[in-house]
């Protein structure tokens, strides 16, 4: 989902497009109502769209996602095994 753009200076780079909450949450596979509840309380990355406190746009980054899940896929691994070896 990346793009290339042409910087003032005439540079090529790539950006990611962020993506709205249902296709965040597909990603995901949760629903989108899970995924703003997540976003609200900061559980997960995610990027408010638009002015005002309730906050009900919120933009996302597949990569950032699939970051986070993969570091908490660690994590929960990781805490298996310790908690495993300490059954023994």
């Amino acid at each position: 989902m990346s793009t290339q753009t042409i910087s003032p200076q005439g540079r090529q780079f790539e950006h990611e497009r962020y993506v709205p909450a249902e296709v965040a949450a597909a990603f995901l596979g949760c629903s989108e109502k899970t995924l703003r509840r997540m976003a609200r309380a900061g559980t997960i990355p995610a990027h408010p769209f638009g002015e005002g406190l309730e906050r009900r746009h919120w933009r996302f980054l597949i990569s950032e996602l699939d970051d986070w899940m993969r570091s908490r896929n660690n994590v929960s691994v990781h805490q298996r095994r310790v908690e495993g070896r300490n059954n023994l």
